[in-house]
């Protein structure tokens, strides 16, 4: 008889975790599809303010650290698209497109 309240305590147990990582999975698709959507926009505001900036006369220290400004703005928006992609994947939101390729060919 113990052995038996014990299984079913397990059980539950089991099932009460589950649901708990099921709902933290949730949160997080949920909190990387909102940052996701968020930080794009100031981010292209940032770089497209640094393409302004580069049409005027700078000092070469200033051209170089507006340069790294648009490098990193730039890099930072191809990051948070890889995330929103990845997000929209795990949640099940966006499926693998099945495309034959040729692996030798594309390397």
């Amino acid at each position: 008889m113990m052995a038996k309240n014990e299984l079913a305590a397990s059980q539950k147990n089991a099932d009460l975790n589950s649901q708990i990582v099921e709902n933290l999975v949730n949160a997080k698709q949920q909190f990387l599809l909102n940052i996701s959507h968020e930080i794009p926009t100031p981010m292209t505001s940032i770089t497209g303010y640094t393409n302004v900036i580069l049409k005027t006369k700078l000092t070469d220290t200033q051209n170089k650290y507006i340069n790294v400004i648009e490098v990193s703005g730039e890099s930072m928006i191809m990051l948070i698209n890889d995330n929103l992609d990845l997000a929209w994947v795990d949640s099940g939101k966006r499926p693998f497109e099945y495309v034959p390729f040729y692996l030798f060919s594309s390397v």
